[in-house]
């Protein structure tokens, strides 16, 4: 009995956090990186990986900023090589 309760996950449950993930990295590369932030929020409750999710979030966070900045556009959807 003891804690075996405690560590179980469903496979599926992996498989939809790193599909969040992979369905993020697409959105990123296509240069939606609005869109990808808030995919990120939306859905980070249900990806597993806690460290990816905060160290994408700033980096897209620091990446709308900059092209905020030099453009002056407030929904820039121009693209980085992430």
């Amino acid at each position: 009995m003891g804690t075996s309760f405690f560590f179980q996950v469903k496979q599926y449950d992996y498989e939809t956090s790193e599909f969040f993930l992979y369905q993020n990295d697409v959105m990123r590369e296509a240069g939606m990186l609005e869109e990808a932030l808030k995919h990120l929020e939306k859905y980070e409750g249900e990806i597993f990986d806690h460290l990816s999710v905060q160290e994408t979030k700033g980096n897209l966070a620091v990446y709308i900023f900059i092209l905020r900045t030099h453009t002056g556009e407030q929904n820039n959807q121009m693209s980085l090589h992430l």
